[in-house]
């Protein structure tokens, strides 16, 4: 299923991927620790390509140098900035780094939006910080393809929390489908989270943004 997505992704949708390098792997993120959800995050990009147009990451990164360097503007859509090397720099962070604590995968980004499935950067930041101890993941997706990553967190399953974005009811798909063309449609999110809950995962759900008339 999310190969076929991603495929229909780059083939038919056309949308303008790059590759960006960024310099961090795992950081700190004072916000998320205020309100108790994390202390670390891990980005696989600078713009996912689920497109959603909500998207407050342009508007957060809009002075980072990567959109330059892109040829592209922060508040457009139809492409995505990815960085292919995000697991290699999060290994190396998840054992340099001595204080450990919850990291949360992503913050501004999708690890399971098309252009990161297609190199599998979500498992792979997962493996990377899960072989070293003290370390605990709260994922945060709107795509169902986790599912093809619930082997590897079931051997964690005491040490990660399987989250899904939800932005509306199932009689709303049709709307989200222009609001967040390239996520999961509602549904098949849905289907994910009772399927982790069944394997006895740890879950959770995000209901964000609430957005008026939707949800």
């Amino acid at each position: 299923m999310a190969e076929d997505y991603q495929r229909r992704f780059i083939e038919e949708i056309a949308m303008r991927v790059h590759q960006y390098p960024l310099k961090t792997g795992i950081s700190r993120t004072p916000e998320f620790e205020k309100k108790g959800l994390a202390t670390h995050a891990v980005n696989v990009g600078t713009k996912c390509g689920n497109n959603c147009l909500y998207c407050s990451t342009g508007a957060v990164l809009r002075m980072h140098p990567c959109f330059r360097a892109c040829g592209e503007n922060p508040f457009d859509f139809g492409y995505a900035i990815v960085d292919l090397g995000t697991p290699e720099r999060v290994a190396r962070d998840a054992v340099r780094i001595q204080e450990r604590g919850l990291v949360q995968l992503c913050t501004l980004t999708d690890a399971w939006a098309p252009e990161a499935q297609e190199h599998r950067l979500g498992r792979r930041c997962l493996e990377a910080i899960l072989c070293q101890p003290g370390w605990m993941v709260r994922i945060l997706t709107k795509n169902a393809a986790v599912i093809e990553d619930f082997d590897l967190i079931e051997r964690h399953r005491d040490r990660v929390l399987v989250g899904m974005s939800i932005t509306g009811t199932p009689d709303q798909e049709e709307v989200l489908k222009v609001i967040e063309p390239h996520a999961s449609p509602i549904r098949q999110r849905m289907a994910a989270i009772r399927e982790a809950h069944a394997r006895g995962l740890r879950t959770y759900g995000m209901f964000c943004p609430i957005l008026p008339g939707i949800a």
